[in-house]
């Protein structure tokens, strides 16, 4: 005659198996939760039109968003493809909370020229997500 065996399935999602009518051993089985894994993931989009002030210059709105469990730390905004002397952002660091927007206004100068294609690249601590937008003046 064969062994018998029983299976106790127990919370952990863990099995153990032990000859019938005996108590299941936990013994080595360590109870430790995992560690959560921090998200912040990252959006920019668009949320107007560029637009001319009657100075002359051109104004963009955008917004950053943070999605995930952890808040977004941004530590810059660049923008690339327009002279930076021409160039200015309404908002450059700080932190989003979770489920968060920052919008940030860009302000370039009169004196840009008149077709350009800009990327503006967020710097922040994102695990995922876009951290570009691309302006284009035509």
């Amino acid at each position: 005659m064969g062994v018998r065996l029983a299976f106790t399935i127990l919370s952990a999602g863990v099995l153990f198996g032990c000859n019938a009518g005996s108590t299941p051993s936990m013994s080595g089985v360590s109870s430790v939760a995992p560690t959560p894994v921090s998200t912040r993931v990252i959006s920019v989009c668009c949320t107007s039109q560029l637009t001319r002030r009657a100075d002359g210059a051109l104004e963009y709105a955008f917004e950053v968003r943070a999605y995930g469990n952890d808040a977004l730390a941004v530590s810059g905004v660049t923008v690339d493809g327009v002279s930076p002397g021409t160039v200015a952002v309404s908002w450059a660091s700080g932190v989003i909370q979770a489920g968060d927007a920052q919008q940030i206004v860009l302000h370039i100068g009169p004196d840009a020229p008149r077709s350009f294609v800009a990327t503006i690249t967020i710097h922040a601590n994102h695990t995922s997500g876009t951290n570009t937008t691309t302006l284009t003046r035509s």
